[in-house]
């Protein structure tokens, strides 16, 4: 997994109104990923660019909180840390509800499905079957993965305007998973204009050697982009012709009912 993109400095706000400590605080959560169990007041200091002594009193500061444990040398999560993204969910009844369709999805093709929307350079996924997987990790709601080299990121990013989806870019090399991943802009601004052109994306051997998978978009009450589904699989079950010829059109019509349930959770509100 890769960690999330941070930013420190205002970029939509007057400064003054720009709370740098909290900021920095999120950034050192945003620290800890599959390699990284814990940290140090020397490592933090490193990441974010900060005196050890300044990363020592934000470590400090969420360890009273009870988001970190900490032996005074290394400080590592706790449970409560689960809150932040359970209330996001629970606030957010959407995904909860979009959730069985994807589950009834992935029944019907018998292969892992999951709706996810963008987060920088990164996807975050917001519905998933929970019962099968590809990777090798299995993946959870609240998982991200690059963006870049996943069709349900390729869906996303190639809804972004021309200049934000340069700024976005521009901000870090793209991670060249494996052989076949796109990490040239030039390509990859390429691939995102098929994607905008068909209304659907296809990926194969980008994210892991093996796997294909195919997105659609998920649009809201005003047409805009919300999120993206797909439906994965490996070679060894299927080809990509195949998953386009038999798999997209259901996944179409699904992406269909999933939206009329969107539109109406727009429509009336979080309850």
């Amino acid at each position: 997994m890769e960690k999330a993109p941070t930013r420190l400095e205002a970029s939509s706000i007057a400064a003054r109104d720009f709370s740098q400590s909290l900021a920095r605080g999120l950034a050192i959560l945003e620290l800890f990923r599959a390699n990284v169990t814990y940290l140090t007041p020397s490592s933090v200091s490193a990441e974010i660019g900060m005196s050890r002594a300044a990363a020592r009193r934000l470590l400090l500061t969420l360890q009273d909180l009870g988001y970190l444990q900490g032996d005074g040398r290394r400080f590592w999560l706790t449970p409560r840390i689960l809150r932040l993204g359970q209330n996001l969910f629970a606030v957010n009844g959407l995904w909860q509800m979009v959730n069985h369709r994807v589950a009834d999805l992935a029944n019907a093709f018998n292969e892992p499905c999951a709706v996810a929307v963008l987060d920088g350079l990164d996807i975050i996924y917001v519905a998933r079957d929970s019962t099968r997987h590809i990777y090798t990790s299995r993946l959870a709601i609240g998982d991200r993965m690059p963006a870049h080299c996943s069709s349900l990121g390729k869906i996303l990013l190639a809804a972004l305007p021309p200049n934000e989806l340069d700024a976005l870019v521009a901000t870090k090399p793209l991670r060249k998973r494996t052989e076949k991943t796109i990490t040239e802009p030039a390509m990859l601004k390429a691939e995102l204009d098929r994607v905008r052109r068909d209304h659907w994306a296809k990926v194969e051997d980008e994210m892991d050697d093996g796997t294909i998978s195919i997105a659609v978009p998920l649009r809201g009450a005003e047409g805009g982009l919300v999120a993206a589904l797909n439906v994965a699989s490996h070679r060894s079950r299927c080809d990509i012709a195949s998953m386009v010829s038999t798999m997209l059109p259901h996944l179409q019509l699904a992406a269909q009912d999933i939206e009329v349930i969107i539109r109406s959770y727009e429509l009336r509100g979080p309850r």
